[in-house]
């Protein structure tokens, strides 16, 4: 009996080690394959992707060998039913349960070419409700026959290969885990470098200030000494005695209209952002080297600190002219040449307040309007377009992204786009007037001219 214990013992073993190994490769598989997808769609055939292959190909065999070794032991496991077995309903007495079990012996028994795992299952199940004594109170006291059953817990080890089991085990689980944690990791990674958050903070404080740029050539230098100040660039050159006395003034006299020179700090990122604003700035591609890689990482961190800085200008009631420059900057920083495609044009500019769809004959203080604009523009020479709305005294009222279509637009289209936009009317009655600009955030030299629209605001009627 010991000895048939035993082997009982191994078989059980066995099959579980079978069990959880197929369960591991099944999740390998579910890991390697769609990244093995992926890179013979993208045509990387590289050795990477070669090994992958092979471990597939390997995980899919071994998973094919050990299905029927663990499908047995995951059956064996399962909960035993004589009932079922043998086709025979709950409370049957012994001698229905006899008869069940010589017409299934005759179609199960070996000698017969039945199956002896079947056949197995039947003199059990007929043991366990009309056999010995000691039999049925196993059924009854242990659920099963032959008495309490081994049970395996855990990862179940072949005796004599519990290492290589534990290396197989440990190996099929890093396939698993680090894709992950690489997925994982790159999906937390910014795509691009961003600015630090004292970068942030040091440029809200400054267009906050009075001393908030008012041209586009000082909102230039003043990224420029933020990227200085906070992020840590390195290797770019020091600001020459000629450009400390020359720039300035170039800037102001082709940046800013012939505009009074900024009086910002000239910092190495400043000059290089101005100079490249300018058209001085570009060196050939194949050049490299510490100098041309701090020209990339400021270019890099300028592009979203000019985007922020747009953002925290165009925020409700700031005066529009920081807006104005802020936008030309961001221009100049993603965009410095000039395009020669015509610029865009608002075609209709109207404020009305409406009760449910009916547009009311005044106009009132304090109340929530409606601004319907319909504009044109050239999708295909800029794709980043913001529509920004100012009180005519100077302070922005709402700042809206023009939605552009989801399909490609060849060079040219004129592209005519109908927007509505809430802005709340002035508490001051009397003349009140709307100016309305399309601006492209990625091209210089495609903004439309301001379209102004002028009403009356009247007092509510309550006053």
């Amino acid at each position: 009996m010991g000895a048939g214990y035993a082997e009982t013992t191994d078989a059980t073993a066995a099959g579980a080690s079978a069990f959880y190994t197929l369960v591991l490769l099944t999740i390998a598989l579910c890991g390697m394959v769609p990244s093995l997808l992926q890179r013979l769609a993208h045509k990387r055939f590289t050795k990477g992707t070669a090994l992958l292959a092979l471990l597939c190909a390997g995980a899919a065999v071994g998973a094919s060998g050990l299905r029927p070794e663990a499908q047995a032991w995951a059956d064996a496991a399962a909960a035993f039913d004589p009932h079922e077995i043998l086709r025979v309903p709950e409370g049957a007495n012994a001698t229905v349960v006899r008869r069940s079990y010589r017409s299934l012996s005759r179609t199960h028994h070996p000698d017969k070419g039945g199956d002896a795992k079947a056949f197995r299952k039947i003199a059990l199940a007929h043991a366990a409700l009309a056999g010995a004594p000691s039999e049925r109170r196993n059924y009854r006291d242990f659920g099963h026959p032959e008495g309490p059953r081994t049970s395996v817990a855990g990862f179940a080890l072949p005796r004599g290969f519990e290492a290589i089991a534990l290396i197989v085990y440990a190996a099929l689980l890093a396939l698993v885990v680090l894709p992950v944690v690489a997925l994982v990791r790159g999906a937390r990674r910014p795509s691009t470098p961003l600015p630090r958050k004292a970068t942030i903070l040091a440029l809200r404080d400054a267009l906050a200030g009075a001393d908030a740029p008012r041209t586009c050539s000082g909102f230039l230098l003043l990224l420029g000494k933020l990227l200085d100040d906070h992020e840590a660039l390195g290797d770019l050159p020091a600001v020459s005695d000629q450009d400390r006395g020359k720039l300035p003034g170039r800037a102001a006299s082709a940046l800013d209209k012939d505009a009074k020179a900024a009086g910002a700090p000239l910092t190495p990122s400043g000059a290089f952002l101005v100079r490249r604003a300018l058209g001085d700035a570009g060196r050939r591609l194949d050049e490299a080297g510490p100098e041309a890689a701090a020209e990339d990482a400021a270019l890099t961190l300028a592009a979203p600190l000019a985007r922020a800085a747009v953002e925290l200008a165009s925020a409700a009631w700031r005066p529009s002219s920081i807006l104005d420059v802020a936008v030309a900057a961001h221009q100049c920083v993603v965009h410095p040449e000039r395009g020669d495609a015509p610029p865009a044009k608002i075609l209709e500019l109207k404020v009305a307040v409406y009760d449910d769809e009916e547009a009311l004959p005044d106009v009132r203080a304090g109340d929530l309007a409606t601004c319907d604009v319909r504009c044109v523009l050239n999708a295909a020479a800029a794709s980043d377009w913001l529509l920004v709305l100012a009180h005519g005294d100077g302070k922005v009222s709402e700042c809206r992204p023009v939605v552009l279509p989801d399909e490609p637009l060849l060079r040219g289209d004129r592209l005519e786009r109908s927007m509505r936009v809430r802005l709340f009317v002035p508490k001051r009655v009397g003349a009140a007037a709307v100016v309305a600009r399309v601006v492209a955030l990625d091209a210089r030299g495609l903004d439309s001219a301001p379209k102004k629209f002028t009403y009356r605001v009247e007092a509510q009627l309550d006053e």
